[in-house]
């Protein structure tokens, strides 16, 4: 059975004309305001627009600056004495002009390592502590560099903090084949403050975490030794 439409229905507008209509009375009534608010978020648009292709230039740029650093490193000869001040150069450039890339924390990266094994570990470990600092998360570059900064700080003979960063690279560490690398470690650190107890725990837990055959026979000879 249709439904009974009565003459007051068919000529009261609905509900959407109604929409319309206040929504005309509305702009009228506060055309200026919106017209600004308009024009505001416009001029938002244009600048977040324009910030986000300036940062991939920006960063594009860093990443350009950094690829040639590391293409010079293939470049040169290792024997020479300048091949690893030209490398250096390189990478303190690409951090000291663009900070705030992707492309100058990795260069912070690899400039502590090649510190490490140049053995200048007092410049070594300010620039492994710079790249932690802006590092978020686990993963294996942040393991990797806390591990570094151990073993600088194991050259120093600063135990106390060398055991803390090894700690922190097992603790932050999600590649299995490096386990028993950053257990070992921990191990060595606790035998150089004679610890032997400590020692051979993490020495046994190196070995059955570790796939490494040279790693494996270095850790049986080290609890051999222990007793």
């Amino acid at each position: 059975m249709a439904t009974k439409i009565n003459k007051r229905e068919l000529e009261e507008p609905d509900k959407l004309q109604r929409f319309f209509i206040a929504l005309k009375t509305f702009l009228e009534v506060y055309r200026k305001r919106v017209l600004t608010v308009a024009g505001l978020l416009v001029v938002v648009l244009i600048l977040f627009g324009g910030w986000l292709l300036y940062d991939r230039y920006y960063e594009g740029k860093a990443q350009d600056q950094y690829n040639q650093v590391l293409d010079a490193k293939l470049r040169t000869d290792p024997e020479l004495a300048e091949s690893d001040r030209v490398v250096i150069d390189g990478f303190k450039d690409v951090i000291a002009l663009h900070p705030r890339t992707n492309a100058a924390h990795m260069a912070k990266y690899k400039l502590a390592n090649l510190y490490a094994t140049r053995k200048e570990y007092d410049l070594a470990i300010p620039t492994y502590e710079a790249f932690l600092a802006k590092r978020r998360g686990n993963g294996d570059l942040t393991s990797l560099a806390h591990a570094g900064l151990g073993s600088c700080l194991e050259a120093k003979k600063d135990y106390d903090k060398a055991l803390n960063q090894f700690e922190l690279a097992w603790q932050t560490n999600k590649t299995r084949s490096l386990a028993g690398l950053h257990l070992s470690n921990i191990a060595r650190i606790y035998e150089l403050l004679n610890n032997i107890d400590k020692a051979t725990e993490f020495y046994k837990q190196a070995l059955e975490k570790t796939h490494d055959p040279v790693l494996e026979f270095y850790l049986k000879r080290k609890l051999a030794l222990l007793g």
